[in-house]
């Protein structure tokens, strides 16, 4: 998951700000680099950045749920992104 939020006046105008949020639900996906799975941690790592350079973005925050199911919205790192993501004021 990617989500694309505009860079704040006193950063780089015009640019794209990244957050990147990837979950798996077994420790092994967390870890497997092959290719082909497309599943784990680094596989959903590797897709993110390349969606964020097609857009001409930059990843400023990563959040990473390992071993955590979708059923519950009660993971800490989608907790985070959800504060990060929050407007300020």
């Amino acid at each position: 998951m990617i989500l694309l939020v505009p860079a704040p006046e006193a950063e780089i105008p015009s640019a794209l700000t990244v957050m990147t949020y990837q979950r798996v639900s077994i420790k092994e996906q967390a870890s497997k680099s092959g290719r082909d799975e497309g599943f784990s941690i680094p596989a959903q790592r590797e897709v993110n950045q390349c969606k964020a350079d097609m857009l001409g973005g930059s990843i400023v925050a990563e959040f990473v749920d390992a071993r955590e199911s979708a059923r519950s919205a009660d993971r800490p790192d989608l907790k985070r992104m959800l504060d990060y993501a929050k407007p300020i004021g």
